[in-house]
């Protein structure tokens, strides 16, 4: 499924056109192999669906593009299947097929979490007891997609979606690879996807789908080296990205005042975060986090040394 993915997002990316996309209604078959259930939500760039599958009446969800898309979005939107299927981890949603409708809509089905997403549950941002081990499941995952040599570029608490586990405590798992890229981004590197690791470096024969210099993600969770261009990011933009999930996640709050890309942009330095309250969290959590949103990438720490200091190992 990774190499039709990959074959799937090269001719989109090349063909540059357009498609209008019709939704499906509940009831409906769906390429022959699901019926759609129910719609769960629509963004800018899809719309999801409750599905099941015909030949096991399994429960799914169902990704569609939609409205009018380009090749190279449709592209991404093929990436992010590719991902999914290549990097699996208990804390990564899995994909379990990809390709396109008989109405020309690419389309990705991926399992069914029933819980929302962490930003569905701001109220309870603040919750220590019942963020941490959330955080140490997005940490978890993180770690998985930097092991494989993947930087997601949009990790937010929209892209974390919720579950439980068997004894019913909270299990998060990232989602939407959509604008991930194999590797490390800046603009003498050139990335094999077919690496184990993320210090490969042999010619990569995939069109670009990001651009030079373009800016791709959420601005408030943005590091301020963006401000560079998305050529200039790499797992420690991630990392970043982390921090502001975790600090907003443990206090109810973000650490800055003003989002970091839009200060970078500015041309001022990043002001330290707002001090978190030392009877909250233990030292090395609150060590690690503002370790975190560091303004140099190279005072962050790995996605695994965060996993080791939230007890995530």
């Amino acid at each position: 499924m990774a190499e039709r993915s990959r074959e799937l997002g090269d001719a989109l990316a090349r063909a540059g056109t357009a498609v209008a996309i019709a939704l499906p209604a509940p009831g409906d078959r769906f390429h022959r192999r699901y019926r759609v259930v129910r719609a769960l939500g629509e963004g800018g760039m899809g719309a999801v669906f409750e599905v099941e599958r015909l030949t096991d009446a399994q429960h799914l969800a169902l990704k569609l593009v939609t409205g009018q898309v380009s090749g190279a979005m449709a592209a991404r939107f093929a990436r992010e299947a590719e991902i999914g299927a290549r990097v699996h981890h208990a804390n990564l949603i899995s994909i379990v097929d990809v390709g396109i409708s008989d109405g020309g809509a690419p389309f990705l089905v991926m399992e069914l979490v029933q819980g929302g997403s962490l930003e569905g549950q701001r109220a309870r941002f603040g919750d220590v007891a019942w963020g941490m081990p959330i955080l140490r499941h997005i940490a978890l995952g993180l770690s998985a997609l930097h092991d494989a040599g993947v930087i997601h570029r949009d990790l937010k608490p929209a892209n974390v979606l919720l579950d439980h586990d068997d004894e019913g405590s909270p299990l998060g798992k990232i989602s939407d690879f959509g604008i991930s890229r194999f590797g490390r981004l800046d603009e003498a590197a050139t990335i094999d996807p077919e690496a184990p690791t993320m210090g490969a470096s042999t010619p990569a024969k995939k069109p670009d789908l990001t651009g030079t210099g373009m800016l791709l993600g959420t601005p408030l969770y943005m590091a301020p080296e963006a401000a560079r261009g998305g050529r200039s990011l790499d797992a420690a933009a991630d990392v970043f990205a982390f921090g502001i999930v975790a600090y907003e996640v443990l206090t109810g709050h973000a650490p800055f005042e003003n989002p970091a890309l839009l200060v970078a942009l500015a041309g001022r330095p990043l002001p330290p975060p707002i001090p978190i309250d030392e009877a909250a969290l233990q030292a090395a959590v609150r060590d690690v986090i503002l370790a975190c949103l560091s303004e140099d990438p190279q005072d962050r720490p790995s996605a695994r040394r965060v996993c080791e200091a939230l007890g995530a190992l």
